[in-house]
């Protein structure tokens, strides 16, 4: 009997990007999709270079350095920094997530390629957006931390703006320390105005989900799922 499955506990990255959880362990589908995925995105970003995308993602867009600077958000409490996975947990973890282990190695690659491409004047950029990025923290907020609560409790470090900021100035500051909740629901709020006229065929997608509720990824095995024992 095949188990129900529930397509966000593993390889959410994957699920997020449009492909079904009963593929999870069919690697042809997989490969497949990530070959795909790599023609239709001219850039995949990668959260642990962020600087780097963000400065690979202004040349290809022929944007300017003022559209790339940030505030660093969503940074954890410093009391809840102290859980520390072992080896065993960590291999676990990957081995749970092949799909998207297997998403991010090709990603990753063809990043770094990128990078390579755009010649040693990419990281002098790269300095001098990092350099720009602190002058506009220094600049526009204060050295004290506003904790702010994210969900269910859990909170993040914030920022306090500087209270001697013109108008304009404060506006665009207030953008740049808005939550991505916030920020998705103002989103959310411009896109329902935007799409209001057209009709969606719900009652076809609630029977698509309720289909896929009784598969399962354990149709195929070529990545199944083998733990490491843990001592």
């Amino acid at each position: 009997m095949l188990r129900k499955a529930n397509p966000l506990t593993r390889s959410p990255l994957l699920y997020d990007l449009g492909l079904s959880f009963k593929y999870y362990q069919n690697l042809t589908a997989v490969n497949g999709y990530i070959q795909f995925l790599d023609k239709e995105f001219d850039l995949v970003m990668i959260m642990d270079y962020f600087d780097e995308s963000l400065v690979l993602m202004k040349r290809l867009l022929c944007w300017q350095m003022e559209d790339i600077l940030y505030l660093k958000l969503n940074e954890r409490h410093n009391k809840e920094k102290d859980t520390v996975l072992t080896d065993d947990v960590r291999e676990n973890v990957k081995r749970w997530n092949k799909a998207d282990v297997l998403l991010f190695d090709y990603f990753n690659k063809s990043f770094w390629k990128k990078i390579e491409n755009e010649g040693e004047n990419f990281y002098k950029e790269l300095t001098i957006f990092r350099q720009k990025n602190w002058e506009i923290k220094r600049a526009r907020v204060t050295n004290e931390t506003r904790l702010q609560t994210m969900y269910k409790g859990k909170q993040a470090k914030g920022y306090v703006i500087r209270n001697d900021l013109p108008g304009a100035l404060l506006a665009v500051c207030q953008k740049l320390i808005t939550s991505e909740i916030d920020y998705l629901e103002h989103l959310r709020v411009k896109q329902r105005q935007r799409s209001s006229h057209i009709k969606v065929d719900q009652p076809t997608m609630e029977t698509e989900h309720k289909r896929e509720d009784n598969e399962s990824w354990e149709l195929a095995k070529d990545l199944a799922y083998e733990p490491v024992e843990l001592a």
